[in-house]
């Protein structure tokens, strides 16, 4: 189904919402069976966006865009489901917030499967989880977003510690991606209990634990995993540059 096709927030470029998984188990083994949102252009493939680093659009401010270190594979499930968004496959209920309600009734929903929540307004997800029994979410734009509707409903994705830091003064639960520079746990931090490090123990459908400062999840500590998959090496080299920035500015 579509849920919104309209501007991004970040750049004006028009955008699609498209939620997925509403008739089957998901197969991922991290996620489990959840229900999954997708923030593409209308106009470019993914894939082609990352090549030409013209992402801002759906990814506005991580630093892993443009092909620098992001997990998910933008030529594969986001292109698959651009490619039928643009054979005409999906309905829209765009602008039918009670609908969209219903998409996530006692389901547990991924905001931001592929995209940043943030490139949508904020009243999209709002209703989207309205009725949901739990959800999860993240967004790099934590800088930017002054409403605190948002705060409510995604971690504040982060990478050095001292961004976790800036991010926990301004109200934000955070998630960690960390290199092994940043790696050590800082207080308040929990291990992602999906990840290879805490054993696998339960998966984000089971966990909710990143659902912002909602309260739905088993823990309102912040949460951290370590570099993992494929793109490791170029996600490594891309928070080394945050720091390496950082420092400049800190010094300047």
């Amino acid at each position: 189904m579509i849920v919104y096709q309209g501007p991004s927030m970040f750049d004006g470029k028009e955008i699609v919402v498209i939620v997925t998984g509403l008739g089957r188990e998901s197969k991922n083994a991290k996620t489990g069976d959840l229900v999954q949102t997708w923030v593409l252009s209308t106009d470019a493939a993914p894939n082609d966006l990352v090549k030409s680093q013209g992402d801002f659009t759906v990814c506005g401010d991580c630093p892993f865009a443009g092909g620098r270190g992001c997990y998910v594979r933008s030529g594969e499930a986001p292109l698959s489901i651009w490619r039928a968004f643009r054979r005409g496959r999906y309905e829209s209920i765009a602008g039918d917030l009670d609908a969209i309600a219903a998409l996530g009734a006692e389901r547990t929903v991924r905001l931001g499967a592929y995209g940043d929540p943030a490139a949508v307004p904020v009243e999209i997800w709002e209703a989207l989880v309205s009725r949901s029994k739990a959800h999860t979410g993240y967004t790099h734009a934590w800088r930017r977003l002054t409403d605190r509707r948002w705060r409510r409903l995604v971690m504040a994705s982060c990478e050095l510690q001292i961004d976790r830091s800036r991010a926990s003064l301004l109200g934000w639960r955070t998630f960690r991606v960390a290199d092994d520079e940043e790696s050590r746990r800082l207080a308040g931090e929990m291990t992602c209990p999906a990840s290879a490090e805490a054993g696998k123990v339960r998966n984000c459908a089971d966990c909710h634990a990143c659902d912002g400062t909602r309260g739905e999840g088993l823990s309102n500590r912040d949460v951290t995993i370590r570099l993992h998959g494929a793109t490791t090496k170029r996600a490594q080299a891309a928070i080394a540059s945050l720091r390496t920035h950082d420092a400049r500015v800190f010094y300047a």
